[in-house]
């Protein structure tokens, strides 16, 4: 047989009506808070709706084992299965904001270590880049430089100059690469490692294909001046300047030195197609990188 149940007294049935009235409002609660966050910057109104979906989902889920449970329970029990049900409607809203605003505290001190991690590599470069253009390669093969031998110890001392800052911009690049692999493979799996390694790869590729063009066609322009003062090296005394103008000793001396010559002229015509190329794509990736970091800016300050 089934029990009826009790009917409460006045006060009692004042306290469940309470207790009722106290569970729809944390039920509301939780239903209104994620819009309510939006004017104050912690969540986003798709968030909101996010939020709206799954409290919907559980809240079905909490009346569901509730009704079972308190079925053939009395008003009090509805009472307080309502009390339990906004309780934990508030406890899951509150919980997934507090996940939330983890996330993007994370995400701000990620943002931060980026920042500084692409400006510290940044100034790297541009310290060498100016070490590079304090380099004047142009006066190796002056006619002085080429028919004396102190000018060709200067000339070539200005050479190996030369190849030690590529070389030392070829392990700038290695490193650089290096070390943002490992800080991207070391971030926390989540949005911003998602959003990072993709924004990063593409700016990887450009980067070392900028550097690869401008050290192949620097090395190659190296290597013909190294062409033209080895040769002049070897001609010890068979080559000189009289008054303003270089004497040869045979037809074959000029033509081979002419020959040289011109190859080192090609070969800097197409540096410095290079160069003015290399020059619009670091412009432009300055400038992406100074929006970039106005837009993070932005971000961290709120």
């Amino acid at each position: 047989m089934t029990s009826l149940p009790i009917p409460l007294s006045p006060i009692a049935s004042t306290l469940a009506y309470k207790l009722h009235s106290l569970g729809y409002a944390l039920i509301a609660i939780a239903f209104a808070f994620p819009f309510v966050a939006i004017p104050f910057g912690h969540s986003t109104a798709f968030q909101a709706g996010e939020s709206l979906a799954r409290n919907l989902v559980a809240l079905f889920v909490f009346a569901l084992i509730a009704w079972i449970v308190i079925k053939r329970r009395g008003d009090m029990a509805r009472a307080l299965a309502q009390l339990l049900i906004g309780v934990l409607m508030c406890l899951l809203v509150g919980s997934n904001f507090a996940v939330a605003i983890t996330e993007e505290q994370q995400s701000k001190q990620q943002l931060q270590q980026m920042l500084e991690f692409s400006e510290r590599h940044a100034a790297s470069f541009n310290e060498l880049a100016a070490r590079v253009d304090k380099v004047d390669l142009n006066s190796t093969l002056s006619s002085e430089n080429i028919t004396s031998p102190s000018g060709l110890a200067t000339a070539k001392a200005t050479v190996a100059q030369f190849r030690a800052l590529l070389a030392e911009r070829r392990l700038l690049l290695q490193t650089y690469l290096t070390e943002l692999d490992r800080y991207l493979n070391e971030l926390p799996s989540g949005n911003f490692k998602t959003g990072a390694m993709s924004e990063v790869a593409v700016g990887r590729a450009a980067t070392v294909k900028i550097y690869s063009d401008l050290d192949r066609n620097q090395t190659a322009w190296v290597e013909a001046i190294s062409a033209v003062l080895e040769w002049s090296s070897r001609q010890s005394g068979k080559l000189f300047m009289k008054g303003n103008q270089l004497m040869f000793t045979s037809v074959r001396q000029k033509d081979e030195l002419t020959a040289l010559v011109n190859r080192a002229s090609e070969v800097e015509d197409d540096l410095n197609k290079v160069l003015q190329a290399t020059k619009v794509a670091q412009t432009a990736a300055q400038e992406k990188m100074k929006a970039n970091k106005q837009v993070a800016e932005k971000i961290l300050q709120k």
